[in-house]
């Protein structure tokens, strides 16, 4: 027997997100439609009395492309201590880089801000205040203008490569 890094809880628990992403795909059978897989492999994957039969990676992307649900993949990217941030659906245009900066900016002010008020009143934030203060959010939305930032680089990169 090989020793695996993944422990049977975190294996549990992949398999209870995908059984959450079948039925937002509509069930079994309407989540084999979208697959190269049938409803009873679809079925195993999902079982806990399969401990050792999980689904391919892409049968996992189908899935998430055909139910828009990228819950599994914020799973498996917490699970390795990383994060999911979805990503824009437009085109790097001559005002992106613009927006991009003005929501990074606004982003990180609001988060920082938030944070400041709650540290006002002690020398540590609560969860009270994290939550009244929406830290979590506003980090989050920082986050994601970044991210945006880093696309926008990447794809100038990336084409500028390319003419090469």
């Amino acid at each position: 027997m090989t020793l695996r890094p993944s422990s049977d809880i975190e294996r549990a628990q992949l398999k209870a997100a995908f059984r959450k992403l079948v039925r937002k795909c509509g069930g079994g059978e309407c989540a084999a439609e979208a697959t190269r897989v049938g409803q009873p492999a679809l079925s195993r994957y999902g079982s806990n009395s399969n401990p050792n039969d999980h689904a391919p990676i892409d049968v996992v992307l189908d899935l998430c492309l055909d139910s828009d649900d990228d819950s599994l993949i914020r799973t498996l990217c917490r699970m390795v201590n990383g994060a999911f941030v979805s990503l824009p659906k437009q085109s790097l245009g001559p005002t992106t880089w613009t927006s991009g900066i003005l929501d990074a900016v606004s982003g990180t002010t609001a988060a920082a801000d938030a944070i400041c008020r709650a540290l006002n009143a002690g020398e540590q934030v609560t969860a009270q205040e994290i939550a009244d203060q929406q830290i979590i959010e506003k980090l989050q939305r920082a986050i994601e203008a970044l991210v945006v930032l880093r696309l926008y680089a990447d794809q100038v990169a990336a084409t500028a490569e390319a003419a090469e």
